[in-house]
């Protein structure tokens, strides 16, 4: 049974808004590595970057970081 709190248990509109906030605050590099937690995860990064072309090159400054 799921937690009350679990992000999985949200729209994937919802879902969809935080991890785009995630990646935004984050940075790609932080972003690619949470993709390993689940497929939800790695669905909803990959879509993030590449369908929704959410990173741009200013993600580049803080590699790392």
């Amino acid at each position: 049974m799921s937690k009350p709190g679990n992000l999985l248990n949200l729209p994937k509109e919802v879902f969809s808004l935080i991890i785009d906030q995630y990646i935004y605050r984050s940075g790609i590099y932080k972003a690619l590595r949470v993709r390993t937690v689940n497929k939800s995860f790695l669905n909803e990064i990959d879509n993030a970057i590449f369908e929704r072309e959410l990173v741009g090159l200013e993600e580049y400054r803080d590699k790392g970081k």
